[in-house]
């Protein structure tokens, strides 16, 4: 739809949250269809194309009032799928090359997958309504014999419900036994539960952490491409952008007439103050009951 091509204008790294702008550096050159997408899908059910909220600060990067529960659901998964692939990211980049504590990114990276689900199933949902089917099962989704996701589950089932996995330390290096699909080929499998056993593993059964999850990483972004390309091109088709349009009230706000405003300027600290996040909202501050009940107006969430 002509209409929407505005959208283009918009970019991740800097009209994004503060979550984004940090991650997006990070993720950029590997999950680009993720800028894509919330172009297309993400931008118009926020405040973003309203030019009452052209100021650019919190509110700006919020949803709409009238955006229904299905759409919101979609948004959520999205940019938690994003959210915890790139404090996985993040926290490699930062520690590396010791990344002596493997069990926080593998917590990071089985929530990526947890989320996939939940956006390929609401991804589903938005798809049936204007006839476009999107994914079939998600074990149909992966090239046959690659799913990140399983080696993913099985280090962080290890990893955080088992007792201290073994591990072993060289020139600033953090090791740990390396995975299979085959648990009797698996060192991970056969060490699990002893320490003296994990000590004894030669060299090739082991691996550093660095290495691994930076390969986890690629590996999981490769996946992540190749299913955001196939939402980019449903959602981008005529019969689901009509449907959006009417159903998300965005045909009142047509045509586009954006005031996309200058991306702030990280503080000392690389922290922003603008365009907030958004997970988090600010509270209003806490009054007497009396005042509470006095000045009651029921509004819309999110609204003062």
């Amino acid at each position: 739809m002509e209409g929407l091509s505005p959208l283009d204008r918009f970019d991740l790294g800097k009209q994004g949250d503060h979550h984004e702008q940090e991650f997006w550096p990070l993720l950029s050159s590997r999950f680009p269809s993720y800028e894509i997408l919330w172009r297309r899908l993400i931008v118009p059910l926020t405040n973003r194309i309203d030019r009452r909220f052209a100021d650019g600060q919190d509110e700006w990067i919020r949803f709409r009032s009238e955006i229904p529960e299905k759409y919101e659901r979609t948004a959520m998964a999205h940019y938690s799928v994003f959210y915890f692939l790139g404090r996985a990211a993040k926290r490699i980049h930062d520690e590396k090359p010791a990344l002596a504590y493997p069990e926080d990114v593998f917590f990071l990276l089985g929530t990526v997958g947890d989320n996939l689900e939940r956006f390929m199933k609401a991804m589903n949902d938005l798809g049936s309504d204007c006839g476009c089917k999107i994914y079939d099962k998600r074990i149909d989704q992966f090239p046959k014999g690659f799913d990140p996701f399983k080696e993913i589950s099985d280090y962080r089932n290890t990893l955080l419900h088992d007792t201290v996995l073994g591990r072993g330390i060289r020139i600033e290096r953090t090791y740990i036994p390396k995975w299979n699909v085959k648990p009797s080929d698996s060192p991970l499998h056969r060490v699990r539960g002893s320490w003296a056993k994990a000590a004894q593993l030669p060299q090739d059964d082991r691996i550093s952490t660095n290495d691994l999850m930076e390969r986890l990483v690629s590996e999981v972004c490769n996946l992540l491409e190749t299913l955001w390309k196939r939402a980019v091109t449903v959602v981008t088709s005529q019969p689901f952008e009509q449907k959006m349009v009417s159903v998300t009230k965005l045909a009142e706000h047509l045509p586009l007439d954006l005031t996309i405003p200058v991306p702030s300027v990280p503080s000392a600290s690389g922290t922003y103050r603008v365009l907030g996040s958004n997970t988090t909202h600010l509270d209003q501050p806490a009054r007497s009951a009396a005042t509470e009940l006095e000045g009651f107006v029921q509004v819309p969430f999110g609204k003062s």
